[in-house]
């Protein structure tokens, strides 16, 4: 696992688990024929991503106590300039309970806000683009810090 402050940049599909803050990196794949992103260049795009992220992410204000078990996991969508496609999407998340469950929609608000204010990302390899596991469609996961 690549470790930062509070962002960690994995492969969804190797398992591993997030540390405090995580973006994890799982792409859709776009066409059979094309080549496939190496999971080491996959965790080099993870980790990539993950750095510029962060200073968002640091920004983020924790709602309450509680409030850092909850997962969410974020639809993002990029063009090839590293610009969103639209608003990024809840698309999932976990970690709720009777404790936590009033912070739910402030951390789905922080996680789509993280996103949002910290692109375009800059540098992102062109030929894994439009590839299987390539970079043009994301889904990360966000966990505040604690």
């Amino acid at each position: 696992m690549i470790r930062f402050p509070h962002l960690a940049a994995t492969l969804i599909s190797l398992g591993c688990m997030p540390h405090a803050m995580a973006a994890q990196y799982l792409a859709v794949p776009a066409t059979p024929q094309a080549a496939m992103v190496s999971p080491q260049a996959a965790a080099a795009i993870a980790s990539h991503i993950a750095q510029q992220i962060q200073p968002c992410a640091n920004r983020q204000i924790k709602p309450g106590p509680g409030a850092e078990r909850i997962r969410v996991v974020v639809h993002v969508r990029l063009n090839r300039d590293g610009s969103l496609i639209g608003d990024p999407e809840v698309a999932g998340y976990d970690g709720v309970d009777d404790s936590n469950r009033g912070y739910l929609d402030r951390v789905k608000n922080n996680a789509v806000a993280t996103f949002r204010d910290c692109t375009p990302i800059r540098g992102l390899p062109q030929e894994y683009y439009d590839v299987p596991h390539g970079w043009s469609d994301l889904k990360m996961r966000y966990k505040l810090p604690g």
